[in-house]
């Protein structure tokens, strides 16, 4: 998934990319309105790279957000599964199996990674409500944390 030049994807729906997922020049991928509080999920088989003012956005409504996860494999010196440059921000970020870089000036509400890498001026903020994210594939679909499992502080 290649978005450069102000182009905007808004998901519907649970994504799969088999390849990479590259967002530039004021790209966009925001979920659609009608997620409400509901959150969505890309999954990304390879390396994730968002920079010069790319947006990733839940649908608008608080609570919602935009879960990314990479699956790429990173040996955390020379390649990241998660590349996050200038004033790109707006979604939760995992790389279960790599490192994630941020450079310059990005600001992003979460990140979890095997490895962080924060070059000046970045910034990462963990909002609060994370706890209470709900995920939806479909009219019937969510979570729900198992009682005695969480807590909240």
């Amino acid at each position: 998934l290649i978005l450069d030049n102000n182009q905007t994807i808004i998901i519907t729906g649970t994504v799969h990319i088999t390849g990479r997922m590259d967002i530039g020049q004021n790209g966009s991928v925001i979920l659609d309105t009608a997620y409400g509080a509901n959150s969505g999920i890309i999954v990304v088989d390879r390396t994730i790279d968002l920079e010069n003012n790319g947006a990733m956005r839940g649908s608008g409504t608080p609570g919602s957000y935009l879960l990314i996860i990479s699956l790429a494999v990173s040996n955390y010196d020379t390649d990241t599964a998660i590349d996050i440059h200038n004033s790109a921000n707006g979604a939760m970020f995992y790389a279960p199996n790599g490192s994630a870089r941020l450079h310059n000036t990005t600001t992003i509400s979460q990140l979890t990674a095997k490895k962080i890498r924060m070059d000046n001026g970045a910034v990462l903020r963990y909002e609060r409500g994370f706890l209470d994210t709900r995920f939806t594939s479909g009219p019937t679909a969510g979570w729900m944390p198992i009682i005695g499992t969480w807590k909240r502080e």
